[in-house]
């Protein structure tokens, strides 16, 4: 069995790490069929920690709905919990930048320290490293956008994860579901980052979209800042308004 791996000296909580350990472990095919979790003896043994701890992180789960416990029996994963891969469309479309239609041009991803906004939007300190995705969409034409984001460590996400898949399938994966957004629209200039990830000179206008995506308790699954071509981009809204609207 793999990832059986805590940190003590990281800033992260050891029932969080022992939640995200699980999330991971839940991704292997003998869990997604049924298969029984290790009971909390056994896995407290593993990782040299207390048995309210894993209690504690393994809690977390039964409450989102992704693990079933029985007494008597054990725990597993929950059936609706190994769906939750299949996000609705346009949920798909909002998560990749509003541009479902374009092909990824490039993925990379890495372990990194956020910037000091991101951190204080996911709840972390500066100092601890999580996963940083970068991904550039287009078309024949070039890029359109580039999106870097940084992913909490409870969605149990590594460097060998495929960055590759719908990113509202990444950030569901064995995890609470993305309900809300929050997004900040302003101005920016190419620099020596964007210009060549989308085919500018540095100072030519960019879009800049910060956003932070969260699951239905409000608890913050990725922060990711967001440029486009404003040449190549168009954001458009509608919004009806009341019959009592007055001017």
């Amino acid at each position: 069995m793999k990832a059986w791996h805590i940190d003590p000296r990281s800033s992260l909580p050891l029932h969080a790490q022992i939640e995200a350990l699980i999330r991971r472990l839940l991704r292997d095919e003998q869990f997604r069929s049924g298969g029984l979790l290790p009971d909390e003896v056994t896995i407290a043994a593993r990782l040299g920690v207390s048995r309210n701890t894993v209690r504690a992180g393994i809690q977390h789960l039964v409450q989102d709905g992704t693990l079933i416990r029985r007494r008597g029996v054990g725990t597993r994963l929950a059936p609706a919990a190994s769906d939750r891969h299949q996000p609705p469309a346009d949920r798909d479309e909002e998560l990749d930048g509003d541009a479902p239609s374009l092909r990824l041009l490039r993925v990379s991803s890495r372990m990194a320290r956020p910037d000091l906004v991101a951190a204080k939007a996911l709840g972390l300190v500066a100092t601890q490293e999580v996963l940083e995705a970068l991904r550039v969409r287009g078309d024949d034409d070039g890029p359109v956008l580039a999106m870097r984001s940084w992913l909490h460590p409870r969605l149990g996400l590594g460097r060998n994860d495929d960055m590759g898949r719908s990113w509202a399938t990444v950030l569901t994966a064995d995890s609470a579901t993305p309900t809300s957004i929050e997004h900040d629209l302003s101005a920016d200039l190419a620099d020596a980052v964007t210009a060549p990830l989308l085919d500018l000179r540095r100072g030519e206008a960019l879009l800049l979209r910060r956003r932070t995506v969260r699951d239905a308790r409000q608890q913050p699954l990725e922060h990711a800042l967001i440029w486009y071509r404003p040449d190549r981009w168009q954001l458009r809204r509608m919004v009806r308004l009341g019959d009592g609207l007055r001017a």
